[in-house]
């Protein structure tokens, strides 16, 4: 499964844009969309919210801790309550990753995973961010979401849901339903947002899903 595109409501989109463009290094597309590798973000006005996006970006697998040296050039990398800043899962996630605040109160996220078959070397850079990896969805009742992921596109759960989450794809790209209530790792301060969010798959079953949080997801 690929993320091609999210879309999602900024009060002010300019600034959320230039946070991808200037601190990241990303580039921008004629219609200004945020050009992440092979995904595209594009911010629209919107009312701020209280909650929070999730999005993960996949990097090379063998680049997180360039990745985190860069980073933490740029922005404070975001710690769980042991102060850990670099994280390792193991089963089928197979991946290293560091968070960072982003624009709107997002959670943004790098992930090395093995099974991306991409290595760099070198300086690391803005080229390295391959795609978007992960968007969270927030969902009131994680089983009914994951049945009905699975009959809109045909996804299947990446590693064993839970109650409260489920990662539904593949290493190249994850919707991540979660709990309204469960706050985003590694911090957990903040409530998933969904509001707005709008997301397109490719490589799934051509399908079109709806939610009460106020997300929608395209499939193609």
């Amino acid at each position: 499964m690929r993320i091609v595109r999210i879309e999602m409501p900024a009060p002010d989109p300019a600034a959320t844009v230039a946070f991808y463009r200037d601190v990241l290094g990303l580039p921008l597309a004629a219609d200004g969309a945020v050009l992440a590798g092979a995904s595209r973000i594009v911010a629209y006005p919107g009312a701020a919210g209280t909650r929070a996006w999730h999005i993960a970006f996949n990097i090379p697998r063998n680049r997180l801790a360039e990745a985190a040296a860069w980073l933490s050039a740029r922005v404070p990398l975001l710690a769980d309550a042991h102060g850990t800043t670099r994280f390792g899962f193991g089963g089928a996630w197979r991946s290293e990753s560091v968070y960072f605040d982003g624009p709107d109160g997002a959670v943004l996220e790098l992930i090395a995973r093995q099974g991306i078959e991409v290595e760099g070397r070198g300086a690391f850079g803005p080229g390295e961010l391959l795609s978007v990896s992960e968007i969270g969805l927030p969902v009131h009742d994680v089983a009914a979401a994951t049945a009905a992921c699975a009959e809109a596109f045909g996804l299947a759960p990446f590693s064993p849901p839970t109650p409260v989450f489920a990662p539904l794809g593949d290493d190249h790209g994850l919707l991540i339903l979660g709990d309204a209530g469960r706050r985003w790792f590694p911090d957990h301060t903040r409530l998933p947002r969904g509001d707005g969010l709008r997301v397109t798959l490719a490589d799934v079953r051509a399908g079109v899903l709806e939610d009460a949080a106020g997300w929608r997801v395209v499939g193609s």
